[in-house]
């Protein structure tokens, strides 16, 4: 049942719950989610839906019961159309108010108004799926997200991207209010203090009989990477934080070791914080006095590297750190030349020993590297010292700052901003054609919505809501409202 005092939202492809953890810590109520993957959908349960320690027995006897009862319960893990069938049942939860949210990310790289009826493309039919959930839903804002992709070229020579297809179609959605005005959101992750340069693209859908009352028009848009544009040019804008997002480092600091490091190795007041933040703080989860080492984190596991693989991790921090470009080691793997002019600022380092040999001149480190080929071209090394480049869901495409070694789970996570009690259920990764089908750890971080990004937008997102209230029918969550502070963003009651 919903929680009165909140506003209500359903996550549709909720993935492993980055999107759902951020809108619950913004102040919203995830009445349910939907997950078509075993594993994401373990994970989003274990965090989000279980009510005992034993996660992995409740998750047992959740995925058992009948797709009602676990709708009920905040999760159904299957396909999306079923949420279809038991639109009844979603309208008996919410107890006779309107459902505020519906959010979630439909593949979209298929759709087309005019291939709507293409049942051979699956992702086609998800995001006609996810716009019908809406009709009959009629919730008051949609939120679509990572549409980034529909920005490319849909098909060779035809017209740019298909976001103004997608728009269209939701601005017919919910006929009985005139449909929704849309605004495009375009984010990156680090403006809201997530340590990570990620750009995530959103579609915001405001229901028309709010829209028209506060003055949202359609083909709205507002890039996060603009920041001196005016703020106020729309009402759905998250304003972007003040302060500077935290560095590899000072996300990363103290979790170098296999245990956390004590409080007073903090390299800054903004590392201590972070990792204040991230470890829990609240309820003293990893936290431990000054000068002595924590617990060990959970999903923090090494991988185990060839000698020659530390060797290249080593070299590409290298590279990094002195100018020299990435791809060298995709030159030695097509045998091309001039391989030493661009080592060339690596010879007062030496000699140098690596895990498999050691080099004592420049020529003998230009062969070393031509032992090192590898076709692999988006390999990077963190910079300890500027936020992280994209996560993503391979594990081997970032190295560490300063060890000879890929990103573990929880690195990702601690990039990716999540709490360091979120843990990541299923197996780590997987390779080859199961790809296609398993949603792994990596797999889970990489493709989820930093929750801090997915907070300040929720934030915004309550702030809407509560604007709405006196435009339209209000449900009981928006008098637990206070007024918004003068920075735009709602500050809970204390029931909330």
């Amino acid at each position: 049942m919903a929680d009165p005092h909140r506003p209500s939202v359903v996550d549709l492809f909720a993935g492993c719950g980055g999107l759902s953890l951020g809108l619950s810590q913004a102040g919203w109520d995830i009445l349910c989610a939907v997950e078509l993957s075993p594993m994401a959908a373990e994970t989003y349960f274990a965090n989000l839906v279980a009510a005992s320690e034993d996660a992995d027995g409740e998750y047992a006897a959740h995925v058992a019961k009948t797709a009602e009862s676990q709708i009920r319960a905040g999760l159904l893990v299957g396909d999306v159309q079923v949420l279809k069938d038991h639109i009844p049942v979603m309208r008996d939860m919410l107890g006779g108010r309107e459902l505020e949210l519906l959010a979630g990310g439909p593949p979209c790289q298929g759709f087309s108004l005019a291939g709507r009826r293409n049942v051979s493309d699956p992702r086609n039919a998800l995001v006609w799926t996810f716009l019908e959930i809406a009709e009959l839903l009629q919730p008051r804002l949609v939120l679509m997200e990572n549409v980034s992709a529909i920005q490319s070229p849909f098909e060779q020579g035809a017209r740019a991207s298909v976001l103004a297809d997608l728009e269209e179609a939701l601005r017919r959605t919910a006929s009985k209010h005139d449909g929704y005005s849309t605004v495009r959101l375009s984010l990156s992750a680090d403006h809201y203090r997530v340590p990570q340069r990620r750009k995530r693209v959103f579609l915001v859908g405001v229901r028309r009989d709010i829209a028209s009352a506060i003055g949202i028009g359609d083909h709205e848009w507002w890039d996060s990477e603009q920041v001196r544009q005016d703020l106020s040019m729309s009402p759905v804008v998250p304003h972007p934080s003040a302060t500077a997002p935290p560095t590899s480092r000072e996300a990363l600091w103290d979790i170098v070791g296999s245990h956390y490091a004590p409080m007073d190795l903090a390299p800054s007041d903004a590392a201590r914080d972070y990792a204040l933040g991230a470890r829990g703080e609240a309820n003293g989860q990893g936290v431990a006095p000054n000068g002595s080492a924590g617990p060990r984190p959970q999903n923090h596991k090494f991988r185990s590297h060839r000698a020659t693989t530390q060797a290249r991790f080593r070299l590409l921090r290298l590279f990094q750190e002195h100018g020299i470009r990435s791809d060298l080691f995709k030159l030695a793997a097509n045998c091309e030349d001039g391989l030493e002019a661009h080592l060339k600022p690596l010879e007062s380092l030496l000699p140098m020993e690596f895990p498999s040999r050691s080099v004592e001149t420049l020529e003998e480190l230009v062969e070393f590297v031509r032992t090192l080929p590898s076709l692999k071209h988006s390999q990077r090394a963190l910079d300890a010292d500027s936020p992280a480049p994209t996560v993503t869901t391979l594990p081997d495409d970032l190295c560490h700052y300063g060890a000879d070694r890929t990103l573990t789970v929880r690195e990702m996570a601690r990039l990716q901003s999540f709490p360091d009690s979120f843990v990541f259920k299923g197996q780590e990764t997987t390779g080859g054609i199961r790809r296609r089908v398993q949603v792994p750890q990596y797999s889970q971080v990489g493709n989820a919505v930093p929750p801090l990004l997915a907070e300040a937008l929720g934030l915004q997102l309550r702030k809407l809501v509560s604007r709405s209230c006196g435009t339209s029918s209000c449900s009981p969550a928006d008098s637990g409202m206070r007024a918004l502070d003068t920075h735009g963003i709602v500050e809970p009651s204390g029931d909330i």
